[in-house]
């Protein structure tokens, strides 16, 4: 049976996410981190991005910083993947929330770059580090598995004072993309409903680069490179669940027509363009119910043109109808035709015998 998708495919671009957290310092002549939260729209259903409130909250980010001297043009690395974290640091001398090993201080008149990546024990390896010129420019290569957010943050270039040092406050920011399924039922028929299985990505990218560069100001400039996937058993497959509109469920609910239900599962990809030329590879199961009862499945193979951008939030939205519940077997409505005969214009005489009524004197 030839497998192909006729279904009306939309794009639709979901609020992009400025996924945010601010770190700050504690005393304010040693270097320290308090007051982290990520700004992060969420949604009911299975998010995988990390929060401060929500079920995969932050509790660790891995710190880069540099110092250099007043009219020194050397540059000393002061945090080199610094594990700070809200708990399980035994040996600081910082009284906030987030701590570190080893307390480090201000120095008057130096100035600092810092950025910071989470989370701590993330898909991610540094490659390179450093700043160039007035810029600090960081390298990650990192694995996708769909599940494990990551989160990049800079600050801006701070002067080191005897005292009364200002917070240093990171912005975190998501560089992934993120992207959950829409099902709409167009299948026009009172009775009928759709129930929508197993919704894959069978060909997502699995690794890649990310090159990041920010100036003085903290502006970051994101670039991913070097997206691919493998073709052995370890090649990625992304698992989004089925079509449902519960909260908890994780088995597929009917939904009659004009409605619409989502994949239980939302996931992170690398950024970029499809793997190939023909697209981001989609499977998904359809099934037809009449009156709760199951009729026909159909699996449904679809390749998706898309470019993911970084920090976005993407809903891929299907269009389920008569036309494409099976497309090898187009549906054709249930119609009714009636004709009338004309009288028979044949007059029939018939004689009736009447019963014979005595009358009584």
């Amino acid at each position: 049976m030839k497998k192909t998708l006729f279904a009306a495919l939309a794009l639709a671009f979901v609020a992009s996410c400025t996924n945010e957290e601010v770190v700050e310092m504690a005393q304010k002549e040693a270097i320290g981190f308090d007051n982290a939260f990520v700004n992060n729209p969420t949604r009911s259903f299975d998010d995988p991005t990390i929060t401060i409130d929500g079920t995969n909250p932050l509790t660790d980010f891995s710190v880069y910083a540099f110092v250099q001297g007043e009219g020194q043009t050397d540059i000393a690395p002061l945090f080199d993947n610094e594990k700070v974290a809200n708990a399980g640091i035994e040996n600081s001398d910082l009284t906030n929330a987030w701590k570190y090993e080893g307390t480090q201080y201000w120095i008057a008149d130096a100035k600092y770059n810092f950025c910071a990546i989470a989370p701590y024990s993330g898909n991610w390896t540094k490659t390179t580090c450093a700043v160039e010129g007035t810029t600090l420019k960081t390298v990650l290569d990192f694995t996708n598995n769909g599940t494990t957010d990551l989160l990049y943050a800079v600050a801006k270039q701070y002067t080191g004072k005897l005292s009364s040092n200002d917070d240093v406050a990171f912005d975190f920011k998501h560089i992934l993309s993120k992207v959950k399924f829409s099902f709409q039922n167009d299948y026009n028929a009172d009775k009928a409903t759709i129930k929508v299985h197993d919704v894959k990505i069978n060909n997502p990218h699995k690794t890649g680069t990310v090159t990041l560069t920010h100036d003085t100001n903290g502006a970051i400039t994101t670039a991913w490179s070097a997206q691919t996937n493998t073709t052995d058993d370890s090649k990625l497959t992304l698992d989004f669940g089925d079509a449902t509109s519960a909260e908890t469920s994780t088995e597929a609910d009917a939904f009659a027509v004009n409605n619409t239900l989502e994949s239980h599962k939302e996931l992170l990809l690398i950024p970029g363009a499809a793997t190939e030329t023909t697209g981001y590879n989609v499977t998904f199961t359809v099934e037809l119910l009449i009156d709760g009862k199951t009729i026909t499945t159909y699996d449904h193979n679809v390749n998706i043109a898309l470019t993911l951008e970084w920090g976005k939030c993407y809903d891929i939205l299907a269009k389920i109808n008569a036309q494409n519940i099976n497309p090898d077997q187009k549906q054709e409505p249930i119609e009714f035709t009636a004709t009338v005969s004309q009288w028979d214009d044949t007059n029939v005489s018939q004689e009736i015998e009447l019963p014979v009524i005595t009358v009584q004197p």
